[in-house]
């Protein structure tokens, strides 16, 4: 039975979708909203040391799923500074998206105060 459950356990998660979005308009809230998803689980024990680096790991393992539309950098340097995690497209290689978490935390931090 516990295998049965396992079969049939979805997250619904589309991450082409959510790729394909970021891809075309440069809007990152899928991925946004994934990391919630994720956050949620956590006790008030793991939230204790809880920093950026940990929220970046969860992003990064997220955008991961991405590989097929994009090459995927972590601190990678770009015009002299070191973006958390940088996007960029395969498609045509031209521009990319940065994401500094610290940005994320920040939002999320002050949202859920």
């Amino acid at each position: 039975k516990v295998i049965q459950e396992i079969n049939n356990f979805n997250l619904d998660i589309n991450y082409s979708k959510i790729a394909i979005d970021v891809l075309t308009t440069g809007n990152i809230d899928g991925v946004i909203e994934l990391v919630k998803k994720y956050l949620v689980h956590l006790s008030n024990r793991d939230y204790q040391g809880f920093d950026e680096k940990h929220l970046k790991l969860i992003f990064l393992l997220i955008v991961m799923n991405f590989k097929i539309a994009y090459t995927i950098k972590s601190e990678m340097e770009v015009q002299r500074k070191y973006p958390d995690i940088v996007l960029i497209p395969r498609e045509n290689g031209k521009g990319y998206y940065s994401v500094s978490i610290r940005q994320i935390a920040h939002t999320y931090t002050k949202q859920y105060e």
